[in-house]
């Protein structure tokens, strides 16, 4: 999240795989509980409460650990920076028995759905997004979130465009793991569509401008039209961000009455000039490094572009390095990291304390 300031990104979802957040419950085997302070750094986001990764198709969320959460976490605490949702599988990877009572367990609770649309990765061969089948089922709606639907066909489009479903593009690691994102597609069709970064696991950047820099690229190629413009891919990456995460009576533009998520850039950075559009500039040439100022909700969180740090917050870098350095340990002590000498490059399972 340290990346994400520094780049300029006060929102993000945080999809957790493997959440319960009830402390006085015993933790299940594999399970861990995941503290739903997305917002800890200053960001605003919303956390997507979802099983473990290993978890078996039979297997139901905890249901009425959902319940709970809403009673621990009212609105009145969360102050409009965190929210909550949940992250299901759906009919391609579970029972009507579980999918069903999730759904209607989430409407009921008025929780956001998130769905990954990834067949691809989990069924050898296989090439569709089935979400025709999903508007049938009435999964599909304006409370849902598809995440990817990099092999949506025609029809699928269409269910999406008619339910007002939502979906969520991650351009730089679909073309990695998937193929191409339908960007233009999607869009064309009235389909309600928002852009993420993913995982930085991949690994891949932050720098949302360099990939910004790179989906218009791509779908210049790919489609042979210029009806993707670099304003239009801003919209996507502001206020079409807050709109998918039903905060854009909130944030996602400067609008008098919104509260104030705003990143500050010097447009006079060698960069970005001699320029007559700020938006193809910040486009085709912007770099986070123009980046001066980042605020979410009115607390500054870089500033002449440093990050600021709040009373007692710990350096993010440092946390960073001590975590790698104690993974890294117990790595090596279990035999599936090779030791590195006092003094060699690079990280060492033998450096580093966790705060």
């Amino acid at each position: 999240m340290g990346g994400a300031v520094r780049a300029g990104r006060g929102r993000q979802r945080r999809h957790h795989h493997r959440a319960q957040l009830r402390p006085q419950r015993a933790q299940p085997a594999g399970r861990r509980r995941q503290h739903p302070g997305a917002s800890r750094p200053g960001l605003r986001g919303r956390f997507s409460y979802g099983p473990p990764d290993s978890a078996a198709p039979d297997a139901t969320n905890d249901l009425d650990d959902w319940a709970a959460l809403r009673e621990r976490w009212p609105a009145s605490r969360l102050d409009g920076r965190l929210d909550f949702g949940v992250a299901l599988r759906g009919p391609y990877r579970t029972p009507p028995s579980v999918y069903e009572r999730e759904w209607r367990t989430a409407r009921s609770l008025g929780l956001p759905i998130t769905m990954h649309c990834d067949r691809c990765l989990r069924e050898e061969g296989c090439r569709s997004c089935g979400l025709v089948r999903l508007e049938e089922l009435g999964l599909l709606g304006e409370d849902v979130q598809v995440i990817h639907a990099v092999h949506a066909g025609e029809q699928d489009i269409r269910a999406l465009a008619r339910t007002r479903t939502r979906v969520s593009l991650s351009p730089m690691t679909e073309m990695r793991t998937m193929g191409f994102p339908l960007l233009t597609e999607l869009l064309q069709a009235g389909v309600p569509v928002s852009l993420s970064l993913d995982t930085l696991a991949m690994p891949t950047s932050a720098d949302i401008l360099g990939h910004l820099r790179a989906i218009i690229s791509v779908e210049a190629a790919r489609t042979g039209s210029n009806a993707l413009t670099p304003r239009r891919l801003l919209r996507l990456a502001t206020l079409d961000g807050a709109r998918d995460l039903g905060l854009e009576h909130v944030t996602g533009s400067v609008t008098p009455g919104k509260r104030a998520d705003l990143v500050i850039l010097r447009s006079g950075d060698i960069n970005l000039v001699p320029s007559g559009d700020p938006a193809e500039a910040l486009v085709y040439t912007g770099q986070i490094d123009n980046i001066d100022t980042v605020i979410a909700d009115g607390r500054i969180l870089k500033r002449h572009g440093k990050r600021v740090l709040a009373p007692g917050e710990q350096d993010p870098v440092a946390v960073a390095a001590a975590r790698r350095d104690a993974l890294l340990r117990r790595a090596a002590a279990a035999g599936d990291w090779p030791a590195r000498p006092a003094g060699a490059p690079g990280p060492s399972p033998t450096e580093g304390t966790l705060p």
